[in-house]
């Protein structure tokens, strides 16, 4: 997809904004936005569901590096 695609999450007074990779999972959750999720945090990591079922992609992680 042509041009860097973003999204805006919005925690409270707190906004950020994510430029998404240019995979099916992204692709997936872009065309599902905007949604509303709660988030649970576990030591510094942050998680939260999304409204998208997609294949798990051929070189998904486990552990992703700050910012990813």
């Amino acid at each position: 997809m042509a041009g860097t695609r973003k999204l805006r999450i919005i925690i409270g007074s707190v906004k950020l904004e994510a430029a998404l990779f240019d995979t099916p999972s992204a692709d997936a959750i872009y065309a599902k936005a905007p949604f509303t999720s709660t988030a649970s945090t576990w030591g510094e990591e942050v998680y939260f569901a999304t409204p998208v079922h997609v294949r798990k992609e051929p070189d998904a992680r486990d552990v992703v590096q700050a910012g990813e």
